[in-house]
């Protein structure tokens, strides 16, 4: 009987996403470089010696567009970019070297050898002699000023190669960091022993998979007759307006669903209730424990951040300084004889 309502439930599951996938669509028919989105189904697979099917799979959607095209517009945006980079560079060395009508090195580069002729024609001029030597002190001078902007010049674009790098580095990571919990938010309808070689190019999904498949597995043989664990409901223990005050966009752990879904797709119908923690008013106290608390959710706190923090107390009224903060949290059970 549960067997046939999950399998219910994830038809209707994917007819509502499908749904949501075509408005989606629609809603972006003038939307500037949006591209159509195919939602990909396909049939769950059977477990152990089951001759019955387990409903449907919604897998990740992909946009209809030419790979070709793709490729060829990040190669030559790619070439564009550099070229705009190289112009930029060239000009920052041409504006070193520029030169005017009575300035520049063409310039005294050009009097220092008139010196030289002066003195050729006359070496026993004492004014010829002291004006090779002035030239000399202005041509050497020139030099010297050309090569410090030059070797300024470098040492900025290395130091901006080094930031770009760094933000590269910063992207990737949250990039993956989105994939992998977006994945997992997907797990439900992802079979861990047939879909195996498709996680062989994400190890750290493929690793976070089989670390939480196996501590369940562990659980459930261990037990007698029944499972019990807590899982916090919601990603973070911050709040979102402290969030934006820090301007923090932080990645957030996992949320119960996911743990039912793992659960799930291991062959276990677990049951979810949800209890209330005590309310945590009193980390409003005073603001040295408000503090104190969001450090302890978030790690080490800036200077600056800590000062927006007070700044973000101050301005609370008393009624949500005081106000009790509950947490909830999802206990999920299941008996290991029914399975």
């Amino acid at each position: 009987m549960l067997n046939s309502l999950n399998v219910a439930h994830t038809g209707l599951t994917a007819a509502r996403v499908s749904v949501e996938n075509i408005s989606n669509n629609l809603a972006n028919e003038n939307t500037p470089g949006y591209k159509r989105r195919v939602l990909q189904l396909s049939e769950m697979a059977q477990m152990d010696s089951q001759f019955v099917g387990r409903g449907v799979s919604v897998g990740s959607s992909y946009r209809v567009t030419s790979q070709y095209m793709y490729d060829k517009l990040l190669s030559e945006n790619s070439k564009s970019n550099y070229s705009e980079k190289l112009t930029n560079m060239l000009s920052s060395v041409e504006a070193v070297f520029s030169e005017t009508t009575n300035s520049g090195f063409s310039n005294d580069l050009s009097g220092y050898f008139q010196s030289v002729e002066n003195l050729r024609s006359n070496p026993n001029s004492l004014v010829y002699r002291n004006e090779l030597k002035s030239k000399g002190t202005i041509l050497a001078d020139s030099l010297s000023n050309l090569y410090t902007a030059v070797q300024k010049q470098q040492s900025d674009e290395k130091d901006e190669l080094k930031t770009n790098i760094v933000r590269v580095n910063d992207i990737i990571k949250e990039i993956e960091n989105r994939f992998i919990i977006e994945k997992l938010s997907k797990f439900n309808l992802l079979n861990i022993e047939e879909n195996f070689l498709n996680l062989q190019y994400y190890p750290e999904l493929k690793n976070l998979i089989l670390k939480l498949q196996s501590f369940l597995d562990k659980l459930n043989e261990k037990a007698n007759k029944k499972v019990v664990i807590s899982y916090k409901v919601g990603g973070s223990f911050v709040s979102e307006d402290i969030l934006e005050v820090l301007q923090k966009n932080i990645i957030k752990k996992p949320d119960y669903i996911y743990v039912l879904n793992i659960l799930y797709s291991i062959g276990i119908n677990a049951n979810v209730n949800f209890v209330q923690s005590e309310g945590r008013g009193t980390i409003y106290s005073s603001k040295e424990k408000f503090i104190e608390s969001v450090s302890w959710s978030i790690g080490s706190l800036r200077d600056d951040e800590i000062k927006k923090l007070e700044n973000y107390y101050d301005n609370l009224d008393k009624d949500k300084k005081l106000k009790e903060d509950f947490v909830y949290w999802a206990v999920i059970f299941w008996d290991k004889e029914i399975q």
